[in-house]
């Protein structure tokens, strides 16, 4: 065999390594996109109503409790203080927020020790009432750790959660995060 024949033979062989290669690597890829589209999705939605029947919402945390009422004009109101104007986006988002409760993960559906998750004095607790007087309590206790969120449960319902913390994050808001940047209201 010439040396330029064994030249020849050689590239041929490393480029049908190079292809078995990168067919190998397709599958693979392949595969694990295959696989993580099956994955089951561990979120549920616990509570579903309609945005529109919201009227109230009252939110305790840290910095205290604040109750907000949707106006005639359906504009949100604090009617602790007529003079804070507030942030209607702000509102919209905890409207959705209470409007379609959903939480990432089960923890568990009966717990023997609400403490260990901080559910015995939640630390925020959120609550939506709707024109019927209808209300949904969201109440959320410690931190997740590892994984990040919140432990929670919903009224009637006895398992405990796990709540995305970027979703609720309007549960560690003061008065002062949802008013607009005037503060006083228009309408007096």
């Amino acid at each position: 065999m010439k040396a330029r024949d064994k030249k020849r033979l050689i590239i041929v062989g490393v480029l049908v390594l190079l292809l078995i290669a990168l067919c190998a690597g397709y599958y693979a890829l392949a595969r694990y996109s295959k696989e993580k589209e099956n994955e089951a999705d561990t979120s549920e939605v616990l509570s579903t109503v309609d945005e529109a029947e919201i009227c109230e919402i009252t939110i305790q945390n840290e910095n205290g409790e604040f109750v907000f009422k949707k106006g005639a004009d359906d504009t949100w109101k604090y009617p602790a203080d007529k003079s804070v104007s507030l942030d209607q986006e702000t509102m919209d988002t905890m409207v959705s927020g209470g409007a379609k409760i959903t939480s990432t993960q089960k923890v568990t559906d009966k717990p023997d020790d609400l403490e260990q998750f901080g559910l015995d004095k939640p630390a925020k607790t959120f609550k939506v009432t709707l024109k019927d007087g209808t209300t949904v309590s969201l109440y959320l206790g410690n931190t997740v750790p590892g994984i990040g969120g919140y432990y929670g449960q919903i009224d009637g319902n006895e398992g405990v959660y796990v709540f995305d913390a970027t979703t609720y994050s309007f549960l560690s808001d003061s008065l002062d995060d949802v008013k607009t940047d005037g503060g006083e209201s228009s309408d007096e």
